[in-house]
């Protein structure tokens, strides 16, 4: 109890004691001064982002024409067809056919964003190219003919809102593929699907294309196509080359008013199912497996033959007919006697003085062509009666001096051709009663300088052909005479350039 004590008092000293050391007590020595207060350091104010200036119109400008000319220099390089428009802005790139062209080279089109046209045809692209193509938001015109592309590469393409000419030749598409997509480019104008599988389902989906001019059918469009055709009322274009259509369908496209060109090349159409529509579409012009018609005439070709006459022989409403490129003969021409209504008329190379007696009922005919016929002296009286005849080529036949003396009594004629025949200075002399003739063509003929006095009568002429005659060695005057001349061929003739000149001085109009 005691230590307990003297531990409690001990502690009360020593305590004691410190109170007296800090209160400043106890000692003569000043306490040491209490530390300065610290200085706040100014932290550094954040440094402000750089701000760039925003490139002017003109820096942006010149920063994409320098991507551009980049991206039409690697094409060109490459092998494309580049054009551009007035602005220098690239509008055309054609790699039709580039053996080397995938979708790698296609790279530079995404810096050109001004192409309205781009030739892809015969390329070795695939659909994964079209993701570039879609992104060319102004091209109007697309051709991938006879390419890799399938429906998958058409959906690329949905975005092509301002295409109008769309080339799927050859490609692998189907209706789906061309259903699909015609649904999203509703102003497309031209359509070509030929040789591809589409049918006439997919034909059914253009429909609604009714700005649609120009439709090439794919080989599996039947009839039902051409019905389908003949509802797309601003169509002027429609090919059917290689199709299952027949005459049954033709007549459906009757009512297509705008419809001027037909081609039904290589179809099992007939002539009469050809006739039978342009009687009532005068205006389009028709090719088909036999020939052409365009502009009123009929053209048949070397497909044509004797048994398609009597074809011909019921169409009566006939104005114009050519047939020098048939194997008709005089027999097989014996139909048209029925044709009252001609008015101009080319034989074959085969017919012969016969033919011409199926003329004698055909009394409105203006133009009458027997170039490379066997027509003879003999055969060329059977003209004489036809006095309505203006134009007359007897080029390569067999007709000589003679034969103008029937020739000179068609008063009317305002063309002659006599080229590579026997016709000679006498001829000359019985054709000076042909006041209208307006052209004369003697082109390797028999005419002599004896002969050109016979020409000073024909003063309505225009144009005179005496190429390869043995004329030019005597006078010139014939020729002076001759002042509404406008054309001269005396070519492979003795006429001099002295000469040649001195006639151009004279005749102020040729």
């Amino acid at each position: 109890m005691k230590l307990a004590a003297g531990a409690k008092n001990g502690f009360v000293a020593v305590a004691w004691g410190l109170s007296l050391v800090l209160a400043g007590c106890g000692g003569d020595q000043a306490p040491p001064p209490p530390p300065p207060a610290p200085v706040p350091v100014a932290r550094p104010a954040a440094l402000a982002p750089k701000v760039e200036p925003k490139p002017t119109a003109e820096e942006l400008a010149k920063k994409q024409a320098a991507i551009e000319a980049a991206a039409t220099k690697t094409l060109r390089d490459f092998g494309a067809a580049v054009q551009a428009n007035e602005s220098g802005q690239v509008i055309h790139v054609n790699l039709l056919n580039h053996p080397r062209c995938n979708d790698e080279a296609l790279e530079p089109l995404k810096s050109l964003k001004s192409v309205v046209a781009l030739d892809l045809r015969g390329t070795k692209i695939s659909d994964e190219a079209l993701t570039i193509v879609g992104g060319l938001e102004l091209l109007e015109e697309l051709y991938l003919g006879n390419t890799a592309i399938t429906d998958v590469g058409l959906e690329k393409l949905k975005s092509l809102e301002k295409l109008k000419v769309l080339n799927l030749v050859g490609t692998k598409v189907s209706d789906a593929g061309v259903i699909g997509l015609v649904n999203e480019l509703k102003g497309l104008k031209s359509v070509n699907l030929l040789k591809t599988e589409v049918t006439d389902a997919g034909v059914r989906g253009l429909l609604g294309l009714e700005d649609l001019e120009v439709l090439v059918l794919p080989p599996a469009a039947t009839d039902e196509s051409l019905a389908m055709a003949a509802e797309l009322k601003k169509l002027r274009v429609l090919w059917a080359i290689e199709t299952k259509v027949t005459d049954e369908g033709l007549l459906k496209l009757a009512l297509l008013d705008g419809l001027r060109e037909l081609d039904l090349s290589q179809t099992s159409v007939t002539l009469d199912g050809v006739l039978n529509l342009a009687q009532r579409r005068k205006e389009t012009s028709i090719a088909f497996p036999k020939g052409l018609w365009a502009g009123g005439v009929l053209t048949l070709n070397a497909a044509a033959s004797d048994g398609d006459m009597p074809v011909l022989g019921k169409h009566v409403e006939l104005t114009a007919l050519a047939l020098q490129a048939t194997p008709v003969t005089d027999a097989g021409l014996q139909p048209l006697r029925s044709l009252v209504n001609l008015e101009s008329l080319a034989l074959p190379p085969t017919a012969t003085d016969a033919s011409l007696d199926v003329l004698y009922v055909i009394n409105e005919l203006h133009n009458l062509t027997l170039a490379g016929a066997t027509i003879t002296d003999e055969g060329a009286k059977k003209l004489e009666r036809l006095t309505k005849l203006q134009s007359l080529s007897l080029i390569r036949t067999r007709v000589g001096d003679r034969a103008m003396d029937s020739i000179g009594k068609l008063g009317d004629l305002k063309s002659l051709w006599l080229d590579q025949t026997g016709v000679g200075d006498a001829g000359l002399r019985s054709l000076v009663g042909l006041k209208q003739l307006e052209l004369l063509s003697l082109r390797e003929s028999a005419v002599t300088d004896e002969g050109l006095s016979s020409l000073v009568s024909l003063q309505n002429l225009k144009q005179l052909s005496l190429g390869w005659n043995r004329v030019g060695g005597g006078s010139l005057e014939p020729f002076k005479a001759l002042k509404q001349l406008e054309e001269l061929d005396l070519i492979g003739t003795q006429v001099s350039a002295a000469q040649a000149a001195e006639l151009k001085q004279a005749l102020p109009k040729c």
